[in-house]
């Protein structure tokens, strides 16, 4: 079982219902996944989220198991001159680590109600992936052929993440950024966050993480972290392509970075970074009827940005 969660708040579930929307047309095996949408809210606006509920259930149709959960944002206080990462990041950061530990707790509950070990529930299921939301699944992604591919490398059930490795791209900015034991440590190999596999890792200690979140080498945050603290293995690159992979076919496109399809043209942007706007823009057309007209205008301006660069 694929059991997925992302993190969402008010100014991005316009966003995070495009990604859903290309999720659902796309899994192809609809029963192997299981999503949690974790909804952000700020003191006075919740509101927000039991129309956000609706259009998540227009678009889903009953396809497979959905549940959203509402949760409170939080600051924690932590520097971050010097860091890639907005203050407000911290807070997600964090919770995106105590969403696992609350999935995996009540995993751990149902298994003792039920009488089996808990280890059992572990070795039986299951895959819990963290997505973002600035992300594209395409026509060319499988939910059955994700499963296959993580069991194939999990087979020998121990614990670790998977995901895509990005170490190739970013060496240099690792190397000028973190210390030279966290390199040592890497091995060669950093996972990318935005898709990302958690396979039989225990509940991670939440104060722990926020005292390595205060260090130097917590550049990417919790990314960082688990880079830095678990077993790695790899899937390939399709399974999360930026505009810096390189030329694959993408099972799913990930947008990170400033220039995003669905944001304001950032200033010094990298061009390559356009490479994959027509996408996004195909599934915006898809829902647009549930989407509000300053989200599909803005969508459409960056998708015309997009063609600037194609030269048409």
């Amino acid at each position: 079982m694929l059991k997925m969660w992302y993190e969402v708040n008010e100014a991005w579930s316009e966003a995070s219902l495009v990604w859903l929307s290309s999720l659902v047309m796309n899994c192809k095996v609809s029963e192997v996944i299981e999503l949690v949408g974790w909804c952000e809210v700020e003191a006075g606006r919740e509101e927000w989220v039991e129309g956000y509920v609706c259009r998540c259930a227009e678009i889903i149709g009953g396809r497979f198991k959905f549940e959203v959960r509402v949760y409170e944002a939080k600051e924690y206080g932590i520097e971050l001159c010097g860091r890639c990462i907005p203050r407000e990041s911290v807070g997600i950061a964090i919770s995106r680590i105590e969403h696992y530990n609350e999935m995996l707790r009540e995993e751990e509950m149902e298994a003792i109600k039920g009488r089996h070990e808990i280890l059992s529930s572990y070795r039986e299921k299951d895959y819990y992936i963290h997505c973002d939301i600035d992300c594209i699944f395409t026509e060319w992604f499988d939910a059955g052929v994700l499963l296959g591919e993580l069991e194939e490398l999990t087979e020998d059930n121990g614990r670790c993440i998977v995901g895509v490795s990005e170490y190739e791209q970013i060496e240099s900015v690792l190397a000028e950024t973190h210390s030279e034991e966290f390199m040592t440590r890497l091995q060669g190999v950093y996972l990318n966050c935005g898709f990302i596999c958690f396979h039989r890792i225990k509940r991670i200690d939440i104060e722990k993480l926020i005292e390595f979140l205060k260090g130097c080498d917590s550049y990417c945050l919790e990314q960082d972290y688990v880079n830095n603290e678990y077993e790695k293995r790899e899937l390939s690159v399709n399974w999360n392509m930026t505009f810096k992979s390189g030329n694959h076919l993408p099972y799913m496109v990930h947008y990170y970075g400033e220039n995003k399809p669905f944001l304001a043209k950032p200033e010094g942007i990298c061009d390559r970074s356009y490479e994959y706007f027509g996408i996004w823009f195909r599934y915006v057309e898809g829902i647009k009827w549930i989407l509000s007209k300053e989200f599909y205008s803005r969508c459409l301006s960056r998708y015309r940005d997009y063609l600037v660069w194609e030269g048409r």
